[in-house]
């Protein structure tokens, strides 16, 4: 048990069954077992190499939980102003829905939407930790047929902001739809009634995908420039080629008073054959 007395917070990590062992002092150092924290069940195995004062340490991680698993390969240099941490993250999860709801329970939080229970999804990138920033490059993501690689950055502080950079092959909307958990009466509206975003959100995303698959149509060159900032969306850039020769290209923003979506800005469109829309 974990208290911090001046938050108030408090931490309970329950059903410890670990083994750790140390060769020195100075490592190297393992730990392997398992323990349930945040009500989320973990298998653990951790091994860090020798430590010496301002030498790389090499260590491995992973991790085993309910729907999804977790495995860090790379090293850190604990030097002045702060520790930094570089390697490889691979995250696996059972599907889209699995590593959400499991997310939000390490957060103590409760996910009401539905969200894609089928395809697996895979994540790999070169993760880089410093006292400031935390970045991850070479990053792709995989999931049904579709590849995303980009990079993210994010600050480490109250005022900090995120950037995330990706292009991908395709997505199928038709195919994402037919994979959303059953409905359940009365949640879907309650959560979207209640939706906000928090205020001190700020950050962009550029996503670029070649082709999005819906209601068995095409749609070619998309791309969402996105800005968040205030508890709004700015719509920077919303554009795509569409079928029967169309295009469309949206700006503006979205706020969410009373916890409903207002959309205000500029739609410019045009078609050489409407019928096929």
């Amino acid at each position: 048990l974990y208290r911090d007395r001046a938050s108030g917070a408090e931490e309970r990590i329950e059903d410890i069954d670990l083994v750790l062992s140390a060769e020195s002092l100075s490592g190297p150092y393992g730990a392997r077992g398992s323990f349930v924290g945040r009500g989320v069940a973990v298998e653990l195995d951790v091994a860090i190499g020798e430590v010496v004062p301002d030498k790389r340490v090499a260590f491995r991680a992973r991790a085993d939980l309910p729907g999804a698993s977790a495995s860090f390969t790379g090293g850190a240099i604990f030097t002045a102003p702060g520790p930094q941490v570089d390697g490889k993250l691979s995250v696996k999860g059972e599907s889209i829905g699995a590593v959400v709801d499991l997310v939000a329970a390490l957060f103590g939080q409760t996910v009401g939407a539905r969200l894609p229970r089928r395809d697996r999804i895979d994540i790999v990138a070169r993760i880089a930790v410093s006292e400031s920033e935390v970045s991850a490059e070479a990053l792709e993501i995989r999931f049904g047929d579709t590849v995303a690689k980009g990079e993210f950055k994010t600050g480490l502080g109250a005022a900090s902001r995120f950037d995330l950079t990706l292009d991908a092959n395709r997505l199928d909307i038709d195919a994402w739809l037919a994979g959303l958990a059953p409905a359940v009466p009365g949640v879907d509206e309650a959560l979207a009634a209640a939706f906000a975003l928090p205020p001190e959100l700020n950050g962009n995303i550029d996503l670029d995908i070649d082709a999005v698959m819906f209601r068995d149509q095409v749609i070619r060159q998309s791309v969402i420039n996105l800005g968040f900032a205030g508890g709004m969306v700015n719509i920077q850039r919303l554009s795509a080629l569409l079928p029967g020769a169309s295009d469309a290209t949206v700006f503006g923003s979205v706020s969410f008073p009373d916890g409903g979506a207002r959309f205000s800005g500029q739609i410019d469109g045009a078609s050489d054959n409407l019928r096929a829309l």
